[in-house]
């Protein structure tokens, strides 16, 4: 979102870090995904970068909604399949 405000106003040659977030919403390894996808909600936010818990100002990855929704297909299609290795 903040780049696509960037764009808006103008500032397409401005380096990211005048024009980025300052005060960063994120999660930490050890959140669960439930968390994780709590405070993107609480914030209506889409992505968390992800820090060390030891470390916060190391960023070890980024989690997104779309990534929680693959994950949780894949566990359901692996569950579905399960159920019907069990049933026949």
């Amino acid at each position: 979102n903040d780049i696509l405000v960037a764009l808006d106003r103008g500032l397409d040659n401005e380096p990211v870090i005048n024009v980025g977030t300052k005060e960063l919403v994120t999660a930490s390894s050890g959140d669960t995904v439930h968390a994780a996808l709590n405070t993107m909600m609480q914030h209506h936010i889409t992505h968390l970068p992800v820090i060390h818990p030891g470390h916060p100002h190391t960023a070890v990855g980024y989690i997104g909604t779309a990534e929680i929704l693959s994950a949780r297909r894949a566990f359901f299609e692996n569950e579905h399949q399960l159920e019907n290795g069990w049933l026949s």
